[in-house]
């Protein structure tokens, strides 16, 4: 519908890593695939936009993954964040199994199952919020390395379609 094609512009993806477009163009895929409308609502959120969630209760962070464009909140296109707890286990088991199958290069200081020193594919780590209890955040996942990542610094928005090549390649 044209509702749902005008929420691929609502997300900003400034300064968002290689591993979070990629997640995110595999797990909207997937999505697709079923048949569920679901698109990302959040990627980047500058500070005030935090302080902001913080203040009305809606986060515990004041400096999250959000501002290093690390984490994304994926919701559904019609029920947005209040489908039913069954659905958000769907989605979120699915997206713990695309994120997965996500390989970022490889590491030469590892084994083989012969215990042959080779190449080891490194997974990409994921953390999804339907995991937590306090907040449970069903629609975010995270870079699970994401403190270690800079601030996105003020550059000018990004929008990106969510099956542009700019989501798999940077």
């Amino acid at each position: 519908s044209k509702y749902y094609l005008r929420t691929y512009d609502r997300a900003d993806y400034r300064g968002a890593p290689q591993a979070i477009r990629v997640f995110t163009w595999k797990y909207l895929r997937a999505l697709r695939k079923r048949g569920i409308p679901m698109y990302v609502h959040t990627c980047f959120r500058s500070t005030e936009q935090q302080r902001n969630l913080k203040l009305g209760g809606f986060s515990n962070l004041n400096d999250g993954p959000h501002q290093r464009s690390s984490a994304v909140d994926i919701v559904h296109a019609v029920d947005h964040w209040d489908p039913p707890q069954e659905f958000w286990y769907y989605v979120g088991t699915l997206g713990e199994a695309i994120a997965r199958d996500i390989h970022l290069g490889y590491t030469v200081d590892s084994y083989d199952a012969d215990g042959n020193l080779g190449d080891k594919p490194t997974p990409l780590k994921i953390e999804w919020g339907g995991r937590w209890k306090d907040p449970f955040d069903p629609a975010h996942f995270q870079l699970s390395d994401w403190k270690h990542r800079p601030k996105t610094s003020s550059q000018e928005a990004l929008k990106l379609p969510p099956y542009s090549d700019k989501m798999r390649f940077g």
